[in-house]
C-alpha cells in the first residue's frame, strides 16, 4: 500500500512539476462547457498564456473537451508561432478530428484572409466533419479567395451535407 501510494504521488508530482505557472488559471478559464475562454479573461492572465494553450493543447492527459477549448482560444494569439502551431494540428492526420476542426477555426478566426491558402486543401480530406469545419471557417472569412475556394470545391464534393455547406456560406 505504501509503495501504491508512493508511486501515485511521485507521478503526481511529476505532472505537477511539468506544468507551469499559469496552468491553473487558464485550465479554470477553460472549465466552460460550451463557451470559449473570453480574450479579456485569458489576457489578464499576462504573457505565456498561448503557451500555456499550446501546451494543453496536447496534453494527453487533459480532457479533449479542454484541449478542443485550449485550441479555440489560441485564436486571440495572433502570432507565427501560434499560427504554425494551428496550422500543423490541422494538418496532423493523427490528431483527433476536434483538435483539427478546433485548429481549422482558430485559423479562420484568427488570420481571417490570411488562412485561405492554410485551410483550402482541407476542403478534400476524407474526413467529414473536418471538411464541415474548413467550409464554415472559409464561409466566416468570407472574400474573393475564400468564396473562390469553395466554389472549386462543390462540384467535386460528393457528401450532401458539405455541399449544403458550401452553398450557405456562399449566401446560395
Amino acid at each position: 500500500m505504501r509503495l501504491v501510494l508512493g508511486v501515485a504521488l511521485a507521478v503526481l508530482m511529476s505532472t505537477t512539476a511539468q506544468a507551469g505557472a499559469l496552468r491553473d488559471p487558464v485550465m479554470d478559464l477553460l472549465n466552460a462547457f460550451e463557451d470559449v475562454a473570453a480574450e479579456a479573461d485569458l489576457k489578464a492572465l499576462g504573457a505565456g498564456v498561448d503557451a500555456e494553450l499550446m501546451e494543453i493543447a496536447d496534453d494527453t492527459d487533459v480532457p479533449l473537451s479542454r484541449r478542443g477549448r485550449a485550441v479555440t482560444a489560441l485564436h486571440y494569439y495572433k502570432t507565427d508561432k501560434v499560427h504554425s502551431f494551428l496550422d500543423k494540428h490541422l494538418s496532423d492526420k493523427g490528431l483527433t478530428s476536434i483538435i483539427r476542426r478546433k485548429a481549422a477555426w482558430s485559423l479562420g478566426s484568427g488570420w481571417g484572409a490570411e488562412s485561405v491558402d492554410d485551410l483550402s486543401p482541407f476542403l478534400a480530406d476524407k474526413d467529414v466533419q473536418l471538411r464541415l469545419a474548413v467550409v464554415e471557417a472559409l464561409g466566416a472569412v468570407g472574400g474573393a479567395d475564400a468564396d473562390a475556394a469553395l466554389k472549386s470545391r462543390r462540384p467535386k464534393e460528393d457528401n450532401d451535407t458539405v455541399k449544403a455547406a458550401i452553398d450557405k456560406a456562399l449566401g446560395n
